[in-house]
Protein backbone atom coordinates (compact mmCIF):
# COMPACT_ATOMS: atom_id res chain seq x y z
CA UNK A 1 0.00 0.00 0.00
CA UNK A 2 1.34 3.42 -1.05
CA UNK A 3 2.18 5.58 2.67
CA UNK A 4 -0.18 9.06 1.82
CA UNK A 5 2.42 11.77 2.74
CA UNK A 6 0.74 15.21 4.34
CA UNK A 7 2.46 18.34 5.30
CA UNK A 8 3.21 18.11 9.11
CA UNK A 9 1.83 21.61 9.58
CA UNK A 10 -1.07 21.61 8.05
CA UNK A 11 -2.03 18.27 7.77
CA UNK A 12 -3.06 18.96 3.64
CA UNK A 13 -1.24 16.50 0.76
CA UNK A 14 2.21 16.80 0.16
CA UNK A 15 3.47 18.39 -2.95
CA UNK A 16 4.93 16.41 -5.63
CA UNK A 17 6.35 16.21 -8.94
CA UNK A 18 5.84 13.56 -11.71
CA UNK A 19 4.84 11.30 -8.66
CA UNK A 20 7.51 12.11 -6.20
CA UNK A 21 7.41 14.23 -2.73
CA UNK A 22 8.96 16.76 -1.35
CA UNK A 23 11.25 14.86 1.38
CA UNK A 24 10.24 17.25 4.08
CA UNK A 25 6.41 16.55 3.39
CA UNK A 26 5.37 20.11 2.93
CA UNK A 27 2.28 20.97 0.91
CA UNK A 28 2.25 23.17 -2.02
CA UNK A 29 1.50 26.40 0.41
CA UNK A 30 3.97 25.61 3.39
CA UNK A 31 6.77 24.77 0.15
CA UNK A 32 6.16 28.17 -1.30
CA UNK A 33 6.25 29.74 2.51
CA UNK A 34 9.44 27.84 2.57
CA UNK A 35 11.25 29.37 -0.39
CA UNK A 36 10.14 32.78 0.22
CA UNK A 37 11.52 32.68 3.56
CA UNK A 38 8.00 32.87 5.41
CA UNK A 39 9.28 30.05 7.40
CA UNK A 40 11.80 28.05 8.07
CA UNK A 41 12.96 23.99 8.78
CA UNK A 42 14.98 24.25 11.82
CA UNK A 43 14.43 20.34 12.63
CA UNK A 44 12.37 17.54 12.14
CA UNK A 45 9.27 19.08 14.05
CA UNK A 46 9.03 21.82 11.38
CA UNK A 47 9.05 24.60 13.46
CA UNK A 48 8.31 27.92 12.49
CA UNK A 49 11.56 29.82 13.35
CA UNK A 50 12.21 32.47 15.30
CA UNK A 51 13.32 35.19 12.49
CA UNK A 52 10.33 34.05 10.22
CA UNK A 53 8.53 36.57 8.47
CA UNK A 54 5.38 35.73 10.85
CA UNK A 55 4.13 37.36 13.58
CA UNK A 56 4.24 36.27 16.76
CA UNK A 57 0.87 36.01 17.56
CA UNK A 58 0.15 33.91 14.09
CA UNK A 59 2.99 31.73 15.32
CA UNK A 60 1.63 30.96 18.80
CA UNK A 61 -2.08 29.93 17.34
CA UNK A 62 -0.38 27.69 14.65
CA UNK A 63 1.35 25.63 17.40
CA UNK A 64 -1.56 26.17 19.65
CA UNK A 65 -3.59 24.65 17.27
CA UNK A 66 -1.08 21.95 15.58
CA UNK A 67 -1.30 21.30 19.58
CA UNK A 68 -4.18 20.73 21.07
CA UNK A 69 -7.40 19.71 19.21
CA UNK A 70 -9.24 22.54 18.35
CA UNK A 71 -12.60 20.51 19.63
CA UNK A 72 -11.72 19.40 23.27
CA UNK A 73 -8.70 20.22 23.81
CA UNK A 74 -7.10 17.22 23.94
CA UNK A 75 -3.06 16.71 22.75
CA UNK A 76 -2.59 15.90 19.66
CA UNK A 77 0.11 15.45 16.71
CA UNK A 78 1.54 18.80 15.16
CA UNK A 79 -0.34 17.49 12.09
CA UNK A 80 -3.38 17.56 13.36
CA UNK A 81 -6.26 20.08 13.54
CA UNK A 82 -8.85 17.33 15.92
CA UNK A 83 -8.09 14.27 18.21
CA UNK A 84 -8.60 11.42 16.65
CA UNK A 85 -12.68 10.97 18.70
CA UNK A 86 -13.43 14.38 17.40
CA UNK A 87 -12.39 13.56 13.93
CA UNK A 88 -13.92 10.16 13.92
CA UNK A 89 -17.13 12.46 14.86
CA UNK A 90 -17.08 14.66 11.97
CA UNK A 91 -16.18 11.99 9.63
CA UNK A 92 -19.71 10.23 11.00
CA UNK A 93 -21.84 13.80 10.20
CA UNK A 94 -19.95 14.00 6.92
CA UNK A 95 -21.91 10.62 6.29
CA UNK A 96 -25.41 11.74 7.02
CA UNK A 97 -24.68 14.67 4.51
CA UNK A 98 -26.00 15.30 1.13
CA UNK A 99 -22.75 15.29 -1.39
CA UNK A 100 -24.77 16.46 -4.04
CA UNK A 101 -25.94 20.02 -2.16
CA UNK A 102 -24.89 23.19 -3.24
CA UNK A 103 -22.38 25.52 -2.16
CA UNK A 104 -24.88 27.90 -0.92
CA UNK A 105 -26.60 25.01 0.66
CA UNK A 106 -23.84 23.95 2.41
CA UNK A 107 -23.25 27.70 3.63
CA UNK A 108 -26.85 27.57 4.96
CA UNK A 109 -26.50 24.77 6.82
CA UNK A 110 -23.05 25.77 8.39
CA UNK A 111 -24.21 29.70 9.58
CA UNK A 112 -27.81 28.01 10.81
CA UNK A 113 -25.67 25.51 13.08
CA UNK A 114 -23.47 28.46 13.78
CA UNK A 115 -26.19 30.16 15.25
CA UNK A 116 -27.61 27.96 17.41
CA UNK A 117 -24.07 26.50 18.63
CA UNK A 118 -23.74 30.51 20.11
CA UNK A 119 -26.92 29.70 22.09
CA UNK A 120 -26.29 26.37 23.47
CA UNK A 121 -25.73 26.68 27.21
CA UNK A 122 -24.69 22.61 27.29
CA UNK A 123 -20.78 22.42 26.59
CA UNK A 124 -20.79 18.86 25.77
CA UNK A 125 -23.26 19.80 23.07
CA UNK A 126 -21.34 22.40 21.63
CA UNK A 127 -18.51 20.22 21.05
CA UNK A 128 -20.16 17.61 19.27
CA UNK A 129 -22.04 19.99 17.15
CA UNK A 130 -18.73 22.11 16.48
CA UNK A 131 -17.32 18.63 15.23
CA UNK A 132 -20.53 18.57 13.16
CA UNK A 133 -19.95 22.20 12.15
CA UNK A 134 -16.12 20.87 10.37
CA UNK A 135 -18.26 18.26 8.74
CA UNK A 136 -20.52 20.36 6.67
CA UNK A 137 -17.33 22.64 5.47
CA UNK A 138 -15.62 19.57 4.68
CA UNK A 139 -18.33 18.00 2.83
CA UNK A 140 -18.59 21.45 0.72
CA UNK A 141 -15.10 21.46 0.32
CA UNK A 142 -14.91 17.90 -0.65
CA UNK A 143 -18.12 18.38 -3.12
CA UNK A 144 -17.68 21.69 -4.60
CA UNK A 145 -14.16 22.25 -4.71
CA UNK A 146 -15.18 25.38 -2.06
CA UNK A 147 -12.76 25.83 0.49
CA UNK A 148 -14.10 29.29 2.03
CA UNK A 149 -15.98 27.57 4.64
CA UNK A 150 -13.19 25.16 5.37
CA UNK A 151 -10.91 28.34 6.21
CA UNK A 152 -12.81 29.47 8.44
CA UNK A 153 -14.11 26.34 9.95
CA UNK A 154 -11.44 25.91 13.01
CA UNK A 155 -11.18 29.65 13.16
CA UNK A 156 -15.17 29.69 13.88
CA UNK A 157 -14.72 26.80 16.62
CA UNK A 158 -11.79 27.55 18.07
CA UNK A 159 -13.86 30.83 18.89
CA UNK A 160 -17.07 29.31 19.74
CA UNK A 161 -15.25 26.92 22.13
CA UNK A 162 -13.42 30.35 23.82
CA UNK A 163 -16.39 31.81 24.41
CA UNK A 164 -18.61 28.85 25.63
CA UNK A 165 -15.93 27.38 27.58
CA UNK A 166 -15.32 31.00 29.57
CA UNK A 167 -19.52 31.13 30.17
CA UNK A 168 -19.71 27.37 31.72
CA UNK A 169 -17.11 27.77 33.98
CA UNK A 170 -18.59 31.44 34.89
CA UNK A 171 -21.80 29.63 35.23
CA UNK A 172 -20.76 26.56 36.98
CA UNK A 173 -22.23 26.20 40.53
CA UNK A 174 -20.63 27.67 43.17
CA UNK A 175 -22.27 24.80 45.83
CA UNK A 176 -20.20 21.62 45.21
CA UNK A 177 -22.79 18.82 44.04
CA UNK A 178 -25.15 21.53 43.12
CA UNK A 179 -27.50 20.52 39.89
CA UNK A 180 -28.14 23.20 37.10
CA UNK A 181 -32.04 23.99 36.70
CA UNK A 182 -33.68 21.78 34.00
CA UNK A 183 -34.37 25.11 32.16
CA UNK A 184 -30.89 25.28 31.27
CA UNK A 185 -30.53 22.49 29.22
CA UNK A 186 -30.03 22.69 25.76
CA UNK A 187 -32.28 21.23 23.23
CA UNK A 188 -31.73 18.92 20.44
CA UNK A 189 -30.77 20.74 17.40
CA UNK A 190 -31.59 20.16 13.87
CA UNK A 191 -31.20 21.62 10.70
CA UNK A 192 -32.62 19.26 7.91
CA UNK A 193 -36.19 18.99 7.05
CA UNK A 194 -38.34 16.62 5.68
CA UNK A 195 -41.75 16.99 3.15
CA UNK A 196 -43.96 16.95 6.47
CA UNK A 197 -41.66 19.93 8.25
CA UNK A 198 -40.13 17.61 10.76
CA UNK A 199 -36.57 19.07 11.86
CA UNK A 200 -34.09 16.03 11.80
CA UNK A 201 -29.94 15.53 11.99
CA UNK A 202 -29.41 13.99 8.35
CA UNK A 203 -30.25 13.73 4.97
CA UNK A 204 -30.85 9.69 6.05
CA UNK A 205 -33.27 10.52 8.60
CA UNK A 206 -35.17 12.98 5.69
CA UNK A 207 -35.49 9.76 3.92
CA UNK A 208 -37.18 7.93 6.64
CA UNK A 209 -39.55 10.31 7.58
CA UNK A 210 -40.66 10.95 3.61
CA UNK A 211 -41.19 7.01 3.72
CA UNK A 212 -43.63 7.25 6.45
CA UNK A 213 -45.35 10.29 4.94
CA UNK A 214 -45.97 9.27 1.85
CA UNK A 215 -46.94 5.72 3.07
CA UNK A 216 -49.39 7.84 4.98
CA UNK A 217 -48.53 6.30 8.46
CA UNK A 218 -49.00 9.14 11.24
CA UNK A 219 -46.11 9.78 13.02
CA UNK A 220 -43.63 12.33 15.16
CA UNK A 221 -40.39 12.64 15.65
CA UNK A 222 -38.11 12.52 18.98
CA UNK A 223 -41.01 11.89 21.58
CA UNK A 224 -40.14 11.36 25.21
CA UNK A 225 -40.94 7.94 26.17
CA UNK A 226 -42.51 7.81 28.89
CA UNK A 227 -42.34 4.31 30.18
CA UNK A 228 -38.57 4.65 30.19
CA UNK A 229 -37.96 6.07 34.11
CA UNK A 230 -34.28 5.49 34.31
CA UNK A 231 -32.84 8.03 32.06
CA UNK A 232 -34.04 10.83 29.64
CA UNK A 233 -35.02 8.82 26.21
CA UNK A 234 -36.24 10.07 22.86
CA UNK A 235 -37.09 7.86 20.08
CA UNK A 236 -36.15 8.96 16.51
CA UNK A 237 -39.87 8.29 15.74
CA UNK A 238 -42.98 7.43 17.10
CA UNK A 239 -46.24 5.42 15.63
CA UNK A 240 -49.08 6.13 17.64
CA UNK A 241 -50.88 2.81 17.45
CA UNK A 242 -53.74 1.90 20.28
CA UNK A 243 -53.33 5.93 21.62
CA UNK A 244 -50.89 8.47 21.98
CA UNK A 245 -48.08 7.05 24.19
CA UNK A 246 -49.25 3.49 23.10
CA UNK A 247 -47.45 2.28 19.84
CA UNK A 248 -44.39 1.69 17.69
CA UNK A 249 -41.07 3.13 18.48
CA UNK A 250 -38.21 3.50 15.80
CA UNK A 251 -34.40 3.85 16.32
CA UNK A 252 -32.09 4.89 13.46
CA UNK A 253 -27.96 3.79 14.30
CA UNK A 254 -26.98 6.62 12.08
CA UNK A 255 -23.20 6.67 13.26
CA UNK A 256 -20.41 4.39 14.81
CA UNK A 257 -18.77 6.72 16.98
CA UNK A 258 -18.22 5.01 20.76
CA UNK A 259 -20.03 7.63 22.50
CA UNK A 260 -22.73 7.30 20.23
CA UNK A 261 -22.92 3.71 19.99
CA UNK A 262 -22.98 3.08 23.93
CA UNK A 263 -25.97 5.56 24.15
CA UNK A 264 -28.15 3.99 21.65
CA UNK A 265 -27.01 0.12 22.75
CA UNK A 266 -27.97 1.51 26.39
CA UNK A 267 -31.97 3.15 25.11
CA UNK A 268 -32.30 -0.15 23.08
CA UNK A 269 -31.73 -2.04 25.80
CA UNK A 270 -34.38 0.07 28.15
CA UNK A 271 -36.83 -0.40 25.23
CA UNK A 272 -36.38 -3.86 25.44
CA UNK A 273 -36.57 -4.32 29.09
CA UNK A 274 -40.00 -2.47 29.10
CA UNK A 275 -41.03 -5.12 26.38
CA UNK A 276 -41.21 -1.68 24.07
CA UNK A 277 -42.53 -2.15 20.51
CA UNK A 278 -39.57 -1.21 18.24
CA UNK A 279 -37.80 -1.10 14.78
CA UNK A 280 -33.93 -0.67 14.78
CA UNK A 281 -32.59 0.85 11.27
CA UNK A 282 -28.86 0.17 10.83
CA UNK A 283 -26.92 3.27 9.17
CA UNK A 284 -26.82 1.50 5.66
CA UNK A 285 -29.77 0.44 5.40
CA UNK A 286 -31.73 3.81 3.77
CA UNK A 287 -28.50 3.53 1.10
CA UNK A 288 -29.61 0.47 -0.50
CA UNK A 289 -32.71 0.05 -2.83
CA UNK A 290 -35.50 2.50 -2.15
CA UNK A 291 -38.45 0.35 -3.10
CA UNK A 292 -37.00 -2.80 -1.52
CA UNK A 293 -36.22 -0.26 2.19
CA UNK A 294 -39.88 0.86 1.82
CA UNK A 295 -41.66 -1.83 1.60
CA UNK A 296 -39.43 -3.71 3.99
CA UNK A 297 -40.37 -1.08 6.68
CA UNK A 298 -44.19 -0.48 5.81
CA UNK A 299 -43.92 -4.79 6.67
CA UNK A 300 -42.52 -4.61 9.66
CA UNK A 301 -44.47 -2.04 10.99
CA UNK A 302 -47.53 -3.43 9.73
CA UNK A 303 -46.75 -6.93 11.22
CA UNK A 304 -45.65 -5.65 15.07
CA UNK A 305 -49.52 -3.19 14.83
CA UNK A 306 -50.88 -6.60 14.14
CA UNK A 307 -48.73 -8.61 16.99
CA UNK A 308 -49.09 -6.38 19.94
CA UNK A 309 -52.26 -3.94 19.22
CA UNK A 310 -54.63 -6.53 16.74
CA UNK A 311 -54.03 -4.79 14.07
CA UNK A 312 -53.65 -0.99 12.16
CA UNK A 313 -55.15 1.70 13.86
CA UNK A 314 -58.24 3.81 12.18
CA UNK A 315 -56.44 6.42 10.91
CA UNK A 316 -54.91 4.08 8.86
CA UNK A 317 -57.45 3.90 5.78
CA UNK A 318 -57.62 0.85 3.93
CA UNK A 319 -57.08 1.44 -0.15
CA UNK A 320 -59.74 -0.05 -2.01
Amino acid sequence: MTEKFVCPICGEPTSSYMGKYRKDRLCRKHANDLKNGVIKIENIDLNVADNAKVDADKREATVATQSFCVVCGMRIKNKYKQCADCYQETKEYMGGLDKNSTISEFRQYYFNLKDYIFRMKDFERVKTNCNKLIAIAMADNSSNDDNALLERAYRDVQELIEKKQKLDTENAPKEQGRMRDDKNKETEVHFYYSTDGHALDSDMEVKIDDILYASEIFHCCHKPVIDITEKSVRSDWFIPIDSINKGIYIEYNGMDTPKYKKNKEENIALYRQHKLPLIIIEKDEPKKDTQTFTANLIKDIQTIAIECFGGMPKWKKERS
